[in-house]
């Protein structure tokens, strides 16, 4: 009883209060042993559970198909290339070509970046559509909103850019994502093109000023030429043409100073207005996230920051609700001040990036400042040169020497207009050539609203709907703390399993006579099974003297009167005179199995009405049968004072063995009475009916009326009769 009591405390402890919990040898949960409870729980249930769980998934995945917002996408396709489109230069040389991989992350980075993104939303129309509008009214950031919907990527890996939105309204999302890759054209893309083309306007407007000079120039060497009554080709003497060699000379390395110091003028002013620009600009994820895994302080904060985050979540978890909030609360004190301090230290490498790119920027200006300073030194210095050369050049003769002076400046206007020229030709080839991110395909108004989202939700809905009602109705059965097998009962309640029968379907249990095969089989294997038990039964009669076994169960049906029937059979079968007696008073069956009238019976024996020899009766070879009589509260009366004792103790005298059907212990009284005068109880436990936590109960007031021995008998398909042998529960063969 001992061994019962403590495995009945652990099944109260455990099993009883929700999921039975199953422990391996090594200590560890066993999941196979711990999804058994649910699938034994859904055989039982299988038509209630399965049938809502149908009802459940047909109506849950369709609802989410219709509840799930219709969305339709528009997609706009870019095509990029590896390296920039160059036309006269070779795109290999050094600094032409850039890693493709990190610049296409770039691109992804800046589309999504607040600045493509706020000049999309600025545009008018785009700022009057529904959608936008809508967000707005929700107090919503529109800029966030379409960063969060925005989507780009590259299709295989493929040089082909791919910018898509979705949402509900098809026109809307057209609009916005042909605004989204328009700013990003026109912000991004088109930029160094426009910087080229002020450069081409520029250099077209000094080209029309030279050609205007040149034309003057030549006007004036003609009439000076026949002024001076010489043709604008006539030789002059050799040292003039010396003087003027050199003068010549002069003006060209000064026209040539002048075009460097104009070229560097104008690259300047387009450093200063990207420099204008720059703070503008959102600086890209990538370079961010590089600088920032290249700043040990930083990486430091998040780590710590991390580590923080995860031992408050485990705490948190660990903690019971409501203790411990004090220390909960200084953790979440700590995680605050490390992510502020994470944050700041952020913002100041953002400070330091954005200062870092201002300083090279300022760099490269200061150094154009330098060169533009050295040239106009070196040009003062020409000049004066040329003025030298030029004074020189008049002492030779005023005439001759004005119009070689003319045609050495028409010489140098015809130099700098072809090298204008030469450079207006190169720079309008680059200009007019393909950028390095070309438009492929427009955006169009989609018609087909998208599925990929709507199949996989409404799948995964009706997956959910479909195991919910199986988990709730497994969860349902397993409160109930039905027996599944017989370890349930020899190791979770401690009790000894004297044998396992198996189940015989009642159409064949009133037909075992019966000369089919099929009844043959069924009887052959009820035999064994029984006999199995009944061998046990002489063992622990030899041993320990127990010749009265009651034979009962914690509930109604459960099988407790076809055991208590086969066991006597069983025992007169080998020989042992057997008396099977009807100790269910209140509600007897047995006598309509042996055909006998109920009358006279053991309720007229207790109230004295007869003699018991007149209420036996011959049942077979060896077995006698007792009848339980007609019931009153007279016969409770003589049960409670003791008259059961007699009887047993007078059949113990004419018979081997004497085996009781009594009735339930839980709904009934009557047995719990004899319980106490029988040397072993047979606990008839049915697989899938018996619950435990009745049978601890039925445990509990038999250990509390005295009843000397408890063994069960699991009836159920599923294990073979010889499975437990006698080693397997020691405190059996003592």
């Amino acid at each position: 009883m001992a061994v019962r009591q403590s495995g009945l405390a652990e099944v109260q402890n455990n099993a009883y209060a929700g999921v039975p919990t199953m422990v391996a040898g090594n200590g560890t949960q066993d999941p196979v042993t711990m999804l058994k409870p649910y699938l034994y729980a859904l055989r039982r249930r299988s038509l209630l559970a399965f049938g809502l769980a149908l009802i459940a998934a047909t109506i849950v995945a369709p609802l989410v198909w219709y509840l799930v917002p219709t969305t339709y996408t528009a997609e706009h396709y870019l095509r990029v290339t590896p390296h920039a489109r160059r036309i006269m230069f070779d795109p290999s040389a050094p600094g032409e070509r850039v890693d493709f991989a990190l610049w296409r992350n770039t691109q992804q980075q800046i589309i999504r970046s607040p600045f493509v993104v706020f000049a999309a939303l600025r545009e008018p129309a785009i700022a009057q559509l529904r959608t936008i509008r809508e967000i707005q009214a929700k107090g919503e950031d529109p800029v966030q909103w379409l960063q969060d919907n925005i989507e780009v990527t590259f299709p295989g890996g493929s040089q082909i850019m791919r910018i898509s939105v979705s949402d509900r309204d098809p026109h809307d999302v057209t609009q916005l994502v042909l605004a989204v890759a328009g700013a990003y054209l026109r912000e991004v893309v088109h930029v160094e093109q426009q910087e080229s083309r002020q450069r081409l306007d520029e250099l077209d407007r000094l080209f029309a000023q030279k050609v205007t000079e040149l034309r003057t120039a030549r006007e004036q060497l003609r009439r000076e030429a026949r002024m001076a009554g010489a043709s604008e080709d006539q030789d002059l003497p050799f040292k003039t043409t010396r003087t003027l060699q050199d003068y010549s000379a002069l003006r060209r390395q000064q026209m040539q100073i002048q075009f460097e110091l104009l070229r560097a003028r104008s690259e300047l002013k387009s450093q200063q207005g990207a420099l204008e620009r720059l703070a503008e600009v959102e600086l890209p994820g990538i370079m961010l996230a590089r600088y920032e895994r290249a700043d040990p302080g930083l990486q430091q904060l998040a780590s710590q920051l991390a580590y923080f985050e995860q031992v408050l979540e485990q705490e948190a978890n660990a903690v019971v609700p409501g203790a411990a909030e004090g220390h909960l609360q200084r953790r979440r004190e700590t995680l605050a001040t490390l992510e502020e301090r994470y944050q700041q230290e952020r913002q100041r490498l953002l400070e330091d990036l954005r200062v870092h790119r201002e300083a090279a920027a300022e760099e490269q200006i200061g150094q154009l400042i330098s060169t533009i300073r050295t040239l106009e030194e070196h040009e003062k210095a020409i000049a004066a040169e040329v003025d030298r050369a030029r004074a020189e050049a008049e002492g030779l003769g005023a005439s001759t020497v004005d119009v070689e002076m003319m045609r050495v400046n028409v010489a140098h206007l015809e130099q700098v207009i072809e090298a204008i020229s030469s450079e207006r030709e190169r720079l309008g080839i680059e200009v007019d050539g393909e950028a390095r991110v070309t438009e492929l395909m427009r955006a169009r108004m989609p018609t087909t609203p998208d599925r990929h989202r709507r199949i996989p939700l409404a799948v995964l809905a009706g997956l959910f709907a479909f195991g919910l009602p199986l988990f709730c109705v497994a969860w349902w059965d397993i409160r109930s703390g039905r027996i599944n097998e017989a370890d349930e009962v020899s190791k979770g309640l401690g009790l000894t399993v004297l044998g396992l029968v198996p189940v015989i379907p009642h159409r064949v249990i009133t037909r075992l006579d019966s000369p089919s095969k099929r009844n043959r089989e069924w009887q052959a294997r009820l035999t064994e099974a029984v006999d199995g038990i009944m061998a046990r039964l002489l063992r622990k009669a030899s041993t320990h003297d127990m010749r009265t076994v009651l034979v009962t169960s914690a509930i109604t049906r459960e099988g407790k009167t076809t055991l208590a029937t086969q066991v006597a059979m069983s025992l007169a079968r080998n020989g042992h005179r057997t008396l099977l007696a009807d100790f269910d008073l209140r509600r007897p069956t047995l006598h309509h199995v042996f055909g006998f009238e109920a009358e006279p019976g053991i309720n007229e024996v207790i109230r004295s009405e007869c003699k018991l020899g007149d209420a036996v009766k011959r049942a077979g070879n060896r077995l006698s049968f007792l009848p339980a009589g007609r019931w009153d509260r007279a016969a409770l009366a003589a049960l409670t004072n003791g008259a059961a004792e007699h009887l047993l103790r007078e059949l113990r005298g004419d018979y081997d063995f004497v085996v009781l059907d009594s009735s339930p212990i839980l709904p009934v009284a009557d047995t719990r009475f004899v319980s106490q005068h029988v040397d072993l109880v047979m606990l008839s436990v049915m697989r899938d009916r018996s619950s435990a936590p009745k049978m601890q109960a039925a445990c509990e007031i038999l250990d509390a009326f005295g009843a000397k021995h408890v063994e069960t008998v699991v009836i159920g398909p599923g294990s073979s009769p010889h499975y437990y042998e006698e080693d397997h529960h020691p405190e059996a063969v003592a």
